[in-house]
């Protein structure tokens, strides 16, 4: 069966609604480029590990701080996976309520819709886990009693990548996040996921 015209409508909508935030999205950034984007974040997080490694007293702090982000992306992950099995489970019935509710759609099967959850909550697992070993990897440059990292060395040089890594897989994987949140409204209704991908993206902006 092809796709109504009611079905095309809403991603017709979605391309409209995410050019014009992309648009607003680079003038911000434009305008103000120390509040806007990953850049700024990185260099804050580069900031402070250079000044956590020149001082060793400080290494408590730091640990404390990477084993916080482990946490973090750890749940994160294990929620995704908990929600996800229960979305499985229930797929049928919500499709049934989307139906119910929004009015019969025939693009994308439900079984389609629940595979681009599932892909989209698998993206986003693998990377919380991968944003994890480079976390753990980064633990190890903070031991007590070990020398002042020099500026600019090896050492330091390799900290810092394992925490812009570590940072860059965080944040895709709170993307992928969202994408899923998206997915599980269009189980629903494909205005649904309409309205998700708006409320995502006018509070992310902020």
């Amino acid at each position: 069966m092809k796709p109504a015209l009611h079905d095309l409508a809403p991603f017709a909508a979605i391309i409209g609604a995410g050019l014009v935030w992309l648009a607003f999205y680079r003038r911000q950034r434009a305008a103000s480029p120390a509040q806007f984007g990953r850049s700024a974040k990185e260099a804050m997080r580069s900031r402070w590990l250079s000044a956590v490694l020149s001082q060793p007293s400080h290494y408590l702090l730091a640990v404390q701080t990477i084993r916080n982000s482990i946490m973090a992306a750890s749940f994160i992950a294990s929620a995704l996976a908990v929600l996800v099995a229960g979305v499985a489970a229930w797929a049928p019935e919500l499709a049934r309520i989307g139906t119910s509710l929004f009015g019969a759609s025939t693009l994308g099967s439900s079984n389609f819709r629940l595979a681009v959850a599932a892909l989209c909550a698998l993206v986003a697992i693998t990377y919380f886990l991968t944003s994890i070993r480079f976390y753990h990897q980064l633990g190890y440059a903070f031991v007590p009693g070990l020398a002042k990292f020099e500026p600019a060395s090896n050492d330091e040089q390799f900290a810092q990548m394992l925490l812009l890594n570590a940072t860059r897989c965080y944040g895709n994987g709170m993307s992928w996040t969202f994408a899923l949140i998206a997915a599980i409204a269009w189980i629903l209704s494909p205005w649904l996921a309409v309205a998700a991908i708006l409320v995502i993206a006018t509070t992310t902006l902020r």
